[in-house]
């Protein structure tokens, strides 16, 4: 697809999770300045606490998780979203089947 057109995405189905304990991820758009990264999680699965080098938005699409913020852990619903600062520790533990968007921003400034 041209870089000048549109991308359309679906995000909010759970139906790639093939099955109990299991976490699926796939990328939906890599490019120079981001990239968005659909989580599809299964009840109790969690990606454990990690950090990003680039600052980075959490988005809830469906399903509840519970995610560790620094040192905050806040219960999470469809809807929400946070904006987490480069090198923030963070993880996401699933409550119930669960889809999260993950938008990682790059730093396109000139070196």
């Amino acid at each position: 697809m041209s870089s000048s057109q549109a991308e359309v995405f679906h995000v909010a189905s759970s139906a790639d999770v093939a099955g109990a304990n299991s976490i699926v991820s796939q990328a939906l758009l890599t490019n120079p300045s981001v990239k968005v990264v659909r989580f599809v999680f299964s009840k109790g699965q969690e990606l454990s606490e990690h950090t990003a080098t680039v600052a980075a938005m959490i988005h809830q699409v469906s399903g509840r998780s519970r995610w560790g913020l620094g040192a905050e852990q806040r219960e999470a619903e469809p809807g929400d979203w946070a904006y987490m600062p480069p090198n923030l520790k963070h993880s996401i533990h699933a409550s119930e089947d669960a889809v999260v968007l993950l938008i990682l921003l790059r730093d396109t400034k000139a070196s």
